[in-house]
């Protein structure tokens, strides 16, 4: 009796790892030709490869996405935006196709961000981050201010007002996050209810920022569900604005 027990809860997980494994390859290939859709390009850069997305005209928007994603993501924050302007939607280190120089830290991503820009002969762009893509387009904005129109923050990664010892590399870096310095002006979105994102981090850091327009929302989550056109109309009058 304990035999065919046991052979039938063998066969049991037998039949669950094939249906899991099915599963898994149907996935692996709808994830495949969904990521092909994006047109993506990958160039070679000193470091290794970075994957990007390069779509639309006008004024040059880099965005910079969060940890849920690549250039999938990064594009996708901002493509309702591609009939005004240019996206440029690269992968950061160790993402979908970008390899990671060194140690990976948001200095040396900006760095390579320049270096991608560069290769592509843009000049200056707007700088476009959406949750933990903040830290490295601030580090951008304060190291590089002669190739930064503007910063445009998303539910981001906020730095601190104090020195408190988290483990985010704005809050372990504290004295190399002087925003107070940045020569840029800064858009920052937020909404009430995000839980990823801290609403009260963002409201305490806004005193920090030298030029900042704060456009908050009571609901929307993470990703500020259901404010695309308030969004859309806020970043087009902050370009608009930056210009004159």
């Amino acid at each position: 009796m304990w035999s065919d027990i046991a052979g039938g809860v063998l066969l049991v997980l037998v039949i669950y790892f094939i249906v899991q494994g099915i599963r898994c390859s149907m996935a692996v290939k709808e994830s495949k030709s969904r990521l092909a859709t994006y047109n993506a390009w990958t160039i070679a850069l000193s470091y290794g490869d970075m994957t990007y997305v390069d779509s639309g005209k006008g004024e040059v928007i880099l965005s910079i996405h969060g940890i849920f994603g690549g250039y999938d993501q990064a594009y996708d924050t901002c493509k309702d935006f591609c009939s005004d302007y240019r996206i440029i939607a690269p992968s950061r280190f160790g993402y979908l196709g970008s390899d990671v120089s060194g140690d990976g830290t948001p200095a040396k991503q900006a760095e390579a961000y320049v270096e991608l820009l560069d290769k592509l002969g843009i000049d200056k762009v707007y700088l476009l981050a959406t949750s933990a893509g903040g830290s490295i387009a601030i580090r951008f904005a304060l190291d590089y201010p002669e190739r930064t129109r503007g910063l445009i923050l998303y539910c981001s990664a906020m730095p601190l007002v104090e020195n408190r010892k988290i483990c985010r590399n704005m809050s372990r870096n504290f004295e190399d996050y002087t925003v107070e310095d940045l020569q840029v002006p800064t858009l920052i979105f937020h909404a009430k209810d995000d839980k990823l994102a801290s609403y009260n981090d963002t409201e305490r850091a806004l005193s920090r920022f030298p030029d900042c327009t704060f456009v908050s929302f009571e609901n929307g989550g993470h990703l500020m569900a259901g404010h695309g056109e308030e969004i859309k109309e806020a970043v087009s009058d902050f370009v608009e604005n930056s210009l004159h």
